[in-house]
């Protein structure tokens, strides 16, 4: 079954992920992600396998339009996910490895949209691996454009610069062009240097 929805999220790169003790106490759920890119232009077709708690499961995501704070996206459960993701494994596709880990906010800070469900913010907390190996970032998805996310107390001390609108963080230029992600962000930190948790 496919499922279509506007995407508006924004992002920002981290010194690190807080603590363990703080991620437990948020109640934190940790997936690790395998992502092909299959196609890298527009749309772009990805494909992840996401493993938790042991369980694997697979998502085909078609994403439309110029990636940035707003885009079309279209997720998709791929009959034999598995036997997919394997054929296309020894292609030699851009890739990603990563760990999420995700922080649902209380309900009571969830947003009311006229017409929808109440709209639950979740905290996406990126560490990458491989040729991405210490890369971290935050990205949240947001109800509307315009919308005025408030940083977490939790997170704030982490946050090093926003960086929705760095083409080189898009997640499959990240995949295609990664030493060039991993420039920048010297060239940010240098710039900006990096923030000590309070």
């Amino acid at each position: 079954m496919a499922k279509q929805h506007l995407e508006i999220e924004r992002r920002w790169l981290l010194s690190g992920l807080p603590g363990p003790e703080i991620l437990e106490a948020l109640g934190a759920r940790f997936l690790h992600y395998h992502t092909l890119y299959l196609c890298h232009n527009d749309p772009e077709f990805r494909l992840r396998e996401i493993t938790e708690s042991s369980q694997v499961r697979y998502k085909m995501a078609v994403k439309e339009g110029e990636e940035g704070e707003e885009r079309g996206e279209t997720l998709i459960e791929p009959i034999n996910g598995s036997r997919l993701f394997q054929k296309n494994l020894g292609k030699e596709l851009p890739s990603v490895r990563k760990t999420r880990c995700k922080v649902i906010l209380p309900i009571n800070e969830g947003i009311r949209i006229a017409g929808e469900p109440t709209w639950q913010l979740v905290w996406e907390l990126d560490t990458f691996f491989g040729r991405l190996h210490g890369i971290s970032m935050a990205e949240i998805e947001l109800p509307r454009m315009g919308f005025d996310i408030q940083i977490p107390q939790w997170l704030e001390p982490h946050i090093l610069l926003e960086v929705t609108s760095y083409k080189a963080f898009y997640n499959k230029n990240m995949a295609a062009n990664p030493q060039t992600t991993l420039n920048l962000v010297r060239e940010l930190i240098a710039i900006h240097g990096t923030p000590n948790p309070r």
